[in-house]
């Protein structure tokens, strides 16, 4: 048995290994620790399953097609003594080509649309002669060329994934046309030349297409316009076209 001076100075030993072994594992846990961060959530992340929106905001587009039919009003009858005498339009394809600018408001599946739509008309203008209703061998020809710029307000349609998306709207503006290279022949079969005039008018039209998005940002197009000129000179009171076009439009 050891003595009582000796047992109490072991014991006294064992309390300061003890003490520092318990301060160096405080210190060590501290030092692993490090110093504490706090980090704030970016409020710019997108989550990972956010859908893909497909033509919103701004755009720019070209299109091109053809005028594939054209009428006029009634009013291209004269009378001429005892006579009627009346010019009637034939249908001739024309080319229709030219650029739009517009904005897409909204992301939900109806959004409305304002568009700038401005294009060259080209077409043949081509009438042939009715006497008190009767076809003779008469016809007037011209070439009939205007531009046109019309504010369309429209719908835009998205379903579904939005990589398809409908539209449909009307437009109204003006235009301005000439007609040139003007021929005149006779039931005899006589022709005249002339150089034709120029004029302006009002013009509305109705529209209706659909896109087909081949990213977000861009998309090819099939349109349809139902237009109509306003005292469209050598074509009578009215002149309206039925006009098929195929375009690319670009968001930004």
């Amino acid at each position: 048995m050891l003595p009582l001076h000796t047992k109490t100075k072991t014991q006294n030993m064992l309390k300061s290994i003890l003490s520092t072994a318990a301060c160096a594992a405080l210190i060590a846990s501290t030092a692993l620790a490090g110093e504490t961060t706090t980090y704030t959530p970016s409020k710019n992340v997108m989550p990972i399953d956010a859908p893909i929106l497909y033509g919103t905001g701004a755009y720019i587009a070209v299109q091109a097609g053809a005028s594939i039919s054209s009428d006029v009003s009634d009013s291209q009858v004269y009378d001429v003594g005892p006579n009627t005498l009346q010019f009637k339009a034939n249908d001739n394809v024309g080319f229709v080509g030219g650029l739009k600018f517009g904005y897409v408001f909204g992301t939900g599946t109806v959004r409305p649309v304002i568009e700038l739509d401005t294009f060259y008309n080209g077409v043949q203008a081509d009438f042939d002669t009715y006497v008190n209703g009767s076809k003779t061998g008469g016809n007037v020809q011209a070439n009939f060329d205007s531009v046109a710029g019309l504010a369309n307000f429209m719908l835009n349609f998205s379903f579904g994934s939005g990589r398809i998306q409908p539209h449909i709207g009307v437009g109204i503006g003006g235009y301005y046309g000439e007609a040139n290279d003007v021929q005149y022949t006779t039931p005899g079969g006589t022709k005249f030349s002339t150089s034709g005039g120029s004029g302006s008018g009002l013009a509305w039209q109705i529209v209706s297409g659909t896109d087909f998005y081949i990213n977000s940002k861009t998309s090819i197009f099939v349109e349809g316009k139902f237009l109509n000129y306003e005292d469209a000179g050598i074509s009578g009171d009215t002149l309206t076209q039925n006009i098929a076009v195929l375009g690319m439009r670009w968001h930004f």
